[in-house]
């Protein structure tokens, strides 16, 4: 079975919660039924960052590899036997407020944008100028959570997923440096 065609990435709602208690940052994945689906968890003791995609049923899917040497913050989308499935990156210009990212697919073709408000926190996946799907950060909780919406069925979800985790992370380090 393909990455992108895994039952994890075969729903419309998401809420994606940043685990309080853990060693380092776990992220838990839940259906529209508050049903666990899996997990991306920051691997330790590694060069750079990178999480490991758990799906509940299937056991360890995936990774999510930071670039070390980049122009911008870049993470690589691969599948368990290491092969890639897409990329995110964070934009080095960008117009307005708030954050903006691109998913690019396995060969390295755009095929959404992530446009993100900091003040309201709701970040817009577009491909081809069309919404296909929706990330809202949560206000009031006690750890981050996000509730992502597809809307469109052309929606990668298989990146979207990943991209929460990207997006929450990036926010972090810039606080950081701040």
């Amino acid at each position: 079975m393909s990455f992108e065609s895994l039952p994890i990435f075969q729903h419309t709602k998401y809420t994606i919660r940043e685990k309080l208690v853990s060693w380092g940052n776990v992220y838990e994945i839940f259906d529209e039924k508050n049903k666990k689906l899996g997990s991306i968890n920051v691997k330790h003791l590694t060069i750079g960052t990178r999480y490991t995609i758990k799906s509940k049923d299937e056991g360890d899917i995936g990774k999510i590899e930071k670039k070390i040497i980049s122009l911008t913050p870049t993470y690589t989308i691969k599948d368990e036997k290491g092969k890639k499935v897409g990329v995110i990156s964070k934009k080095l210009i960008k117009f307005g407020f708030g954050e903006e990212y691109v998913i690019r697919d396995k060969k390295n073709k755009k095929i959404a944008e992530c446009d993100g408000n900091f003040l309201n926190r709701t970040y817009d996946i577009k491909a081809k100028r069309k919404k296909v799907a929706k990330i809202h950060k949560k206000y009031v909780s006690v750890a981050d959570s996000y509730n992502v919406d597809i809307i469109d069925d052309s929606a990668p979800t298989y990146l979207i997923v990943p991209a929460v985790v990207v997006i929450d992370n990036e926010e972090h380090e810039e606080k950081k440096e701040d």
